[in-house]
């Protein structure tokens, strides 16, 4: 019988360098559950087997630094992205520069910081979907393949550089079938933009923490 696979490694990043415009306030500092919602994605990645948690921030970077400095993992490492206001492409740019330093050969989880309603078990699934072949492992949404993702680390060359034309979620879509993986998460994929978003996710979140309370 043949010995089991060892894991591959991957590393995490968090995009949380936006300055949240439409919502008017700092999302990266939102009260979700009791935490933060950047120390809420946080420790969602923390429960999974990634060996480098890659916090990109940018605006309001000193504040969200003051936050998470308490957060004790040595596997967490914060990088401030000075050119964040240039958009999100620039801050996954730089994060999977860093992320790339920290291990090279790493596969390469990609999150966003305010999609609090995914969980942990879907950031593991696409971890553990990654294998010789796949080029990535996306989250499918009714337009296609987009983030949260998991990259080898043979396309990181290349998305970097085309990062400076178009999104992840466009090079997602524009590979060969036979090298994605496309996943369905089990919980709703809502992004925080707005007031109207937030509280929904509260109510959502508050419902989740009831039903589990419940004997």
């Amino acid at each position: 019988m043949l010995p089991p696979e060892s894991p591959r490694p991957c590393n995490a990043i968090l995009l949380a360098a936006g300055a949240s415009r439409r919502l008017g306030r700092p999302k990266q500092l939102l009260p979700i559950g009791g935490r933060t919602l950047i120390e809420h994605a946080i420790d969602g990645l923390r429960q999974t087997s990634v060996d480098h948690i890659v916090v990109v921030m940018g605006a309001r970077s000193d504040a969200i630094t003051s936050v998470i400095v308490g957060r004790n993992d040595s596997r967490l490492r914060c990088v401030e992205n000075k050119a964040w206001s240039t958009g999100q492409a620039s801050s996954l740019s730089f994060g999977l520069s860093k992320a790339r330093e920290l291990h090279p050969q790493a596969d390469t989880l990609v999150t966003l910081c305010d999609q609090p309603l995914i969980e942990s078990s879907h950031y593991q699934l696409l971890i553990d979907t990654m294998r010789p072949g796949i080029s990535v492992a996306a989250t499918i949404y009714n337009s296609g393949g987009g983030v949260p993702a998991c990259f080898a680390p043979e396309v990181i060359a290349d998305l970097i550089n085309d990062l400076q034309n178009e999104g992840a979620k466009r090079w997602i879509r524009r590979q060969p079938s036979s090298r994605v993986v496309q996943l369905r998460c089990n919980q709703p994929l809502i992004d925080i933009d707005t007031e109207e978003d937030y509280e929904a996710i509260e109510s959502m979140i508050a419902m989740r923490a009831h039903q589990q309370d419940v004997p």
